[in-house]
């Protein structure tokens, strides 16, 4: 009996340990519960359980090694014990050993289908290997089980959104916010999703409303500058951005995409003097690096932007952004097939990355490969949310024939874009059995005297009822279908397709006649509003002094935009007058600005809107292209003519080397063609009598 007795003391001493372990395993003592295990293993060593207790203080020990070597030996004692393969699939992916991990977690859950904790750790497991889709079908099944556990939901609504499905994702997200009430992780799934399909105003709103519940929440906050940003609301925008700075100075993402945002808005010194605080910090920061690179290259200093895009791709080869950076820089300065190889490379890394195939496109295109690149180049509406601001029903055209087919089109990006697209608005017109053209206001009068066969409207910030019609085949870009007609420069049409008002213009050069005695008129545009482009192509008043100087001629002014100081200043410094027309507003109507550039024999101007309107008129015009940066993909690569208009001669200057050659070659060829433009004019003027 005393023996007896004696072996209960003792075993119950031992079972003293294992309940030792195990509350000093949930108060999170977890070395000394670990200690407490080893003992009872010791003691107990086909006890199955205490390789499952040990085995999951190991994983939150991050002992990773040791978790797997217990749950092993536990999983041959009892092969089939869940709840050991369930803690051994998340000890395996904890190590990086996901296929094993993956493996382990499955025959946990085929032995229990339903078990909640391992749908949910195979879910997890998935999301962590980018297997978006297994992940949706497990958060599928677990939110049936368990409907209203936030956990899950956001967890379903990470592998919706990461399946391009984020409608659904801000659906669910939102229905459970208002059945189960507000969720911090949620709110934050819920902005990221609505960001991703830019429905910023939604994601501001909710920001807002996140931002005041969770003011701590930098992520929140994140998504509140992101969101003030993207809506184009700089100031508020940099007030978030530096309030983030302000609670984590250092923080990279921050830095990073405050230097981004001064970038977007054109604050290139502000942009590169915070991604030189990232770089002081990390200079092995690959993001740091090609941050510097943009900026660099944005300022026109490319020989130190091609270093850092080098050294970028020399700390992380497999870095895409540095790749794709690298074939921008290389399309600057016309080095296109090389552009066309990082392009291809920064594709392999991120084959889904639709910005990068655009960009590819867009060193195709300049090298004249139209037909075989307009479908990428229609990925940039596709980048993130098709056509935003479209909301018609019919479909979006795919190079499918239009003949007898009811169209829509569209123009977009600039004015200058829209009148180099709208050559296809007459092809398409007589083809189609009905074309209707949606176009700037400011070109609706030129546009339906040009294209009477359409039906022109102007762009409204909500589109007529007119394209909203149901009947409609096909909705497509002007610069899609143009692309599409002409597959390589020699097939372009370089006639004249646009119509200026006769009347208009027979009037306006009487009047320039009398102010220049019968002098030939040249038109002159010398500055681009181009936001991205503009100081590589633009250039000052001051740098055509050359030019004015020859009296010979009468500079008329088509310059759109505030002109006052610079005319007043050229004028005062030169002695030199160009003529103003107070009544033609080259930033209104541009149906008067196409009487004013057709009254001329000749327009002189940068790559802007008025070489566009020149060319498009026939009026004779002389094109000043920037090389590389700023020179837009359609007047590619070299050449003297452009294929687009008969009427245009081109100039290329090359970013490099100033402005001076170009000025003094035109110089040249006005005195040359003096005679034959003296003959034309007075042709010209004599037909008006």
């Amino acid at each position: 009996m005393i023996q007896i007795f004696k072996a209960r003391k003792v075993l119950r001493s031992r079972l003293d340990i294992i309940e030792e372990a195990v509350s000093e395993h949930k108060k999170g003592n977890l070395e000394k519960s670990e200690d407490l295990y080893r003992k009872a293993i010791s003691i107990f060593p086909r006890n199955t359980k205490l390789y499952y207790l040990i085995g999951t203080n190991l994983v939150k020990q991050n002992k990773n090694d040791e978790a797997i070597f217990f749950l092993n030996q536990g999983l041959r004692l009892s092969p089939k014990d869940i709840e050991i393969l369930d803690a051994l699939g998340v000890a395996l992916l904890k190590k990086g050993e996901s296929g094993d991990g993956i493996e382990k977690l499955r025959k946990a859950l085929d032995l229990e289908p339903n078990n909640p904790k391992i749908l949910f750790n195979i879910g997890k497991a998935y999301l962590e290997v980018s297997n978006y889709t297994s992940a949706e079908t497990c958060f599928v099944r677990l939110i049936k089980i368990q409907p209203n556990n936030f956990k899950i939901i956001n967890n379903y609504a990470i592998a919706l959104i990461n399946n391009n499905k984020d409608k659904i994702a801000i659906q669910l997200i939102k229905d459970k916010i208002n059945k189960l009430g507000p969720n911090e992780d949620a709110y934050k799934l819920l902005i990221e999703a609505l960001i991703n399909l830019e429905l910023f105003q939604d994601s501001l709103n909710f920001s807002i409303l996140g931002n005041k519940k969770w003011p701590k929440n930098n992520e929140i906050l994140l998504f509140l500058a992101t969101s003030y940003h993207k809506l184009k609301n700089r100031t508020e925008a940099k007030e978030e951005y530096l309030k983030l700075l302000k609670r984590d100075k250092n923080n990279h993402s921050y830095l990073n995409k405050y230097a981004n945002f001064l970038y977007e808005i054109g604050q290139w010194k502000e942009a590169e003097k915070w991604a030189l605080k990232l770089y002081k910090l990390d200079p092995n920061s690959v993001v740091a690096l090609t941050n510097l690179g943009r900026i660099r290259q944005q300022r026109g200093d490319l020989e130190l932007a091609l270093k850092f895009y080098h050294k970028a791709i020399q700390e992380n080869p497999d870095y895409a952004d540095a790749h794709n950076n690298l074939g921008n820089l290389y399309l600057y300065i016309d080095k296109v097939n090389e552009s066309i190889k990082y392009f291809d490379q920064a594709i392999k890394l991120k084959p889904k990355n639709l910005g990068f195939k655009f960009n590819r496109s867009l060193a195709k295109l300049t090298l004249g490969e139209i037909g075989d690149s307009w479908r990428d180049h229609k990925l940039r509406f596709k980048k993130k949310n098709p056509n935003p601001s479209k909301d018609w029903e019919c479909k979006e055209w795919n190079g499918e024939k239009l003949n007898n087919k009811k169209i829509i089109l569209w123009g977009e990006q600039g004015l200058g874009d829209e009148i180099i697209h709208a050559r296809c608005i007459k092809k398409v017109s007589e083809i189609s059995e009905k074309c209707i053209v949606e176009t700037s206001p400011r070109l609706k009068e030129l546009f339906q005297r040009s294209f009477p066969k359409a039906s022109i409207i102007g762009m409204q910030d909500h589109p007529s009822q007119k394209i909203k019609d149901k009947s409609f085949d096909f909705h497509a870009s002007c610069l899609d279908i143009n692309c599409y007609f002409y597959k390589s420069p020699e097939d372009i049409n370089s006639s004249k397709y646009l119509k200026a008002d006769l009347k208009k213009t027979v009037k306006l050069r009487k009047k320039y006649i009398k102010l220049s005695n019968g002098r030939p008129l040249i038109g002159i545009s010398w500055s681009s509003s181009n936001t991205t482009h503009a100081h590589f192509k633009s250039t000052n008043l001051i740098i055509w002094k050359k030019i004015i100087e020859n009296k010979k001629f009468q500079f008329i002014n088509l310059q759109y935009g505030d002109t006052k100081d610079e005319l007043k200043s050229f004028e005062a410094e030169t002695n030199l007058k160009i003529i103003t027309d107070k009544n033609i507003n080259p930033s209104g109507d541009l149906d008067d600005f196409a009487a004013q550039v057709a009254a001329m024999d000749l327009v002189i101007t940068i790559s802007n809107t008025t070489a566009h309107m020149a060319g498009a008129l026939g009026v004779p015009i002389w094109n000043i292209l920037p090389t590389g940066p700023g020179r837009l993909w359609y007047w590619f690569l070299s050449g003297k003519t452009s294929p687009w208009y008969k009427s245009m001669r081109l100039f290329r200057h090359n970013y490099n080397e100033g402005w001076q050659n170009v000025i003094d070659e035109i110089c040249t060829l006005l005195n040359k063609d003096l005679s034959v433009m003296e003959q034309s004019a007075k042709k010209r003027n004599s037909d008006l009598e």
